[in-house]
């Protein structure tokens, strides 16, 4: 499977919705605590490749051509070499 194709999958996906509140607990609990902080890291791993992929397609999706100019395009060039970085770097 080629990049492209993985990114539109993984856009697909659900991001889960997260507040502000919960993260400031999930940072919290993760001070003093070693299985947490490595959930956050798995979990922000995970959601980070979802939501960068999301924005790929939503910035495509543009109308009036907008995606078909230049700095739109740079845009959706960055988050695509984002997503990429992320992606081939699976988390352990």
């Amino acid at each position: 499977e080629n990049m492209s194709s993985f990114l539109r999958r993984v856009a697909q996906r659900n991001a889960v919705p997260v507040s502000l509140e919960d993260l400031y607990r999930f940072g919290k609990e993760a001070r003093t605590d070693k299985a947490q902080r490595i959930r956050n890291a798995q979990f922000l791993h995970h959601e980070l490749q979802v939501r960068i992929a999301q924005r790929v397609v939503q910035l495509e999706q543009l109308p009036l051509g907008l995606p078909e100019t230049q700095h739109i395009r740079d845009v959706i060039h960055w988050y695509e070499s984002y997503f990429e970085k992320v992606a081939v770097h699976p988390f352990h």
